[in-house]
């Protein structure tokens, strides 16, 4: 039996404040970020295959982003919930600097998104701040569209991990593969009936090449103290759905 949502979470915490300890050598720290990335990828996987008949419970859940190019910051979170088996929109918020995300999806696979955003977000501040250092001629814009374009390639990069994961999960388990695809199902109704009348617009943001090259190499583990930063994001809480 898999460990219970909490206790996977916080083993992945545990590895990911490891592997930024000054006291590990690059290789181990590396090897920390990949048990890490591991963990999170196989998590959602055991726990699906070990509840059949006793799914984990499907929720709505709001989140909401009060950091700085926020609105970006939230679409890295939509990108991600989407990517670990979760549907997500973003919605309009009436205070200033506040973006909001709802995240339909099991609660496992929230637990993944929050942990597996919580780790993103600081490594893309890092990233951008080194792409734009102090002094560097920028505007807000053009921090923005290269964000954005990072955040792209994270998506990129999630969703290879997560096939990866599945076809590894099949092969060890044949019909693992029939699992995941009856839960995405339950999950895209579950959205559907929430949300009936979903519209996508443009996207307001511009492409850069050096954003996505620079989100190319972002480490799915990387994090410095995830659960612990004020960068997390403050939800808004859940509501259950069918239950």
């Amino acid at each position: 039996m898999p460990d219970a949502p909490e206790s996977m979470i916080s083993r992945i915490r545990k590895l990911l404040a490891q592997a930024e300890d000054a006291g590990v050598t690059p290789a181990e720290a590396e090897l920390f970020r990949a048990k890490a990335v591991d963990l999170m990828a196989k998590y959602g996987i055991e726990n699906l295959t070990s509840t059949a008949g006793n799914p984990d419970e499907m929720v709505i859940k709001e989140v909401e982003i009060a950091l700085t190019f926020a609105d970006v910051e939230a679409r890295l979170f939509y990108y991600v919930a989407e990517a670990l088996g979760c549907k997500a929109i973003l919605t309009s918020t009436p205070e200033p600097g506040v973006s909001k995300v709802d995240v339909v999806g099991y609660l496992n696979d929230i637990g993944r998104a929050e942990v597996m955003f919580a780790s993103l977000s600081l490594q893309m501040a890092a990233a951008v701040d080194r792409a734009f250092p102090k002094g560097a001629r920028s505007t807000k814009s053009d921090r923005a569209n290269w964000m954005m374009s990072w955040t792209t390639a994270v998506k990129d990069l999630l969703k290879a991990a997560e096939a990866g994961a599945a076809a590894a999960a099949e092969a060890e388990t044949p019909g693992t593969a029939l699992v995941l695809q009856e839960r995405s199902v339950a999950v895209r109704t579950a959205f559907q009936k929430e949300y009936p009348n979903v519209t996508f617009g443009p996207s307001k943001y511009s492409y850069t090449p050096g954003g996505y090259a620079a989100g190319q190499s972002a480490s799915l583990g990387k994090t410095a103290g995830v659960g612990n930063s004020n960068r997390t994001p403050v939800t808004a809480g859940r509501s259950a759905i069918g239950r």
